[in-house]
């Protein structure tokens, strides 16, 4: 790669796609660190969530 990097904001319609890749990655590296209850509580949903609260608050991209 060449150039500098530009960063866009991710498109609305990528945060579901999105949100299933956070959550299997999440429960393949976390879920045998944490309790059970703690794991249960990080559902796609509640991942689809926080990724519309942190777009429209703008902390992310």
């Amino acid at each position: 790669m060449t150039g500098p990097l530009k960063v866009e904001p991710i498109p609305e319609a990528a945060i579901i796609a999105l949100a299933a890749l956070l959550h299997d990655g999440w429960h393949e590296a976390h879920d045998h660190l944490v309790p059970s209850y703690d794991a249960a509580t990080r559902s796609r949903v509640r991942f689809a969530e926080r990724l519309y609260a942190a777009r429209l608050s703008g902390r992310m991209v």
